[in-house]
């Protein structure tokens, strides 16, 4: 059997990122600097069959869009079931890796980004149609049942816990090494959170967006005036987008279902994972 530097099988790993779930960080401050093994993002089919060809490295897949684009309201997660089944058809002796998120906070951020992309429905009209993304069972159900060599899953909340922990399993399950963020590195700008003021203000950008000219010139001339995106950041003067009342009764509605991920969570660590890299479990109903 071949063996990389690290003395490891070489193998094949495809991180399935899921909306909202920390994976442009993950792919930007830690899979990008594999100091060992291949990291590719967003592959085309010739780039995966380059890497499994390349016995010496282990490799690693990261796409979002290998669980479906985040502006699709995939309810019951069957595109991203029938993309992931596909995928570990073709791949044949790999791994799956995915971080879930508790569905309330995944929802309310989710809707923030949709705002920052051009929503203009208030977050009660923008639930009817995108509350199924929080439903997590049929698409964990529909992984069971897939030829993947094993499967990791965690808690978002984990890797904000225990970050260090998160990384060290990863490194274990894909036998490859990461370097890590620098002093150095830049926040990711995209990731911005909105009071409800600044909200209002950017829907009501969105909605004159396609305008006349003069008008979408005034308009990012007051957004500008009005500095909209730092001056109502989450917790500022205005409240979240998102009021906390809400939030209790999307907890409350996804609740059991929550629990139930959180199993299939801990369940998938204690299969895959020695006890000494197992990051706290965080076995609670708010994640």
């Amino acid at each position: 059997m071949t063996v990389n530097q690290e003395g490891e099988a070489p193998r094949v790993t495809v991180h399935a990122g899921l909306p909202k779930t920390a994976s442009t960080y993950l792919q930007r401050f830690w899979f990008s600097r594999a100091s060992s093994g291949r990291y590719i993002k967003k592959p085309e089919f010739r780039e995966l069959v380059h890497g499994l060809s390349d016995e010496k490295a282990s490799l690693l897949v990261s796409d979002e869009s290998l669980s479906a684009h985040t502006q699709e309201a995939d309810g019951g997660g069957g595109l991203r079931a029938r993309r992931l089944d596909v995928l570990a058809t073709l791949l044949g002796d790999a791994q799956l890796l995915m971080f879930l998120r508790e569905p309330s906070r995944l929802l309310a951020s989710l809707y923030v980004q949709h705002i920052y992309r051009g929503e203009v429905r208030s977050f009660e009209e923008w639930l009817e149609e995108f509350r199924e993304v929080g439903h997590y069972r049929p698409l964990l159900e529909a992984i069971q049942k897939q030829p993947w060599r094993a499967c990791l899953l965690f808690d978002q909340a984990q890797l904000k816990a225990e970050e260090d922990k998160v990384v060290g399993a990863i490194e274990r399950f894909t036998a490859m090494r990461f370097d890590g963020p620098q002093r150095t590195d830049k926040p990711i700008s995209g990731n911005v959170g909105l009071a409800r003021s600044g909200a209002r203000t950017l829907r009501w950008a969105n909605r004159i967006k396609n305008r006349s000219a003069h008008q979408r010139s005034r308009v990012h001339t007051l957004s500008s005036a009005l500095r909209v995106k730092p001056l109502c950041k989450l917790n500022e003067v205005g409240g979240p987008v998102v009021p906390a009342d809400v939030c209790h009764e999307l907890e409350k509605y996804f609740a059991e279902e929550w629990r139930w991920t959180q199993e299939v969570i801990r369940e998938s660590q204690l299969r895959v994972l020695p006890d000494s890299t197992r990051p706290n479990p965080l076995l609670s109903a708010g994640g």
